[in-house]
């Protein structure tokens, strides 16, 4: 912060780090957004066997429940979740199931 002649803190910040832009920039249309819009791709883990598993993003959840190791009632956890839970309480995994 710089202290001006009257005494007063001045917060003003200078960026000169890149040039401003044009009024050609300024006027461009952005790109588009694509399709389909990004998942946030969630990492689980598994008990299977009193073991925990993982960790697992959504693709490899698919795959267990297509090899019958992730059933509804097989417990998981993932970042953010209290505590381990059956699968069919996870309304992202209850989807990858249908």
């Amino acid at each position: 912060m710089k202290q001006d002649q009257g005494g007063d803190i001045s917060t003003h910040q200078e960026f000169s780090s890149s040039p401003p832009l044009s009024k050609t920039e300024l006027n461009e249309t952005p790109s588009p957004f694509p399709a389909e819009p990004r998942k946030f791709n969630s990492t689980y883990y598994v008990a299977v066997n009193g073991k925990q598993m993982g960790p697992y993003d959504l693709d490899k959840m698919k795959v267990l429940i297509e090899v019958g190791q992730l059933t509804m009632n097989t417990h998981v956890w993932k970042e953010g979740m209290a505590d381990w839970d059956e699968a069919q309480t996870v309304p992202e995994l209850v989807e990858l199931f249908k």
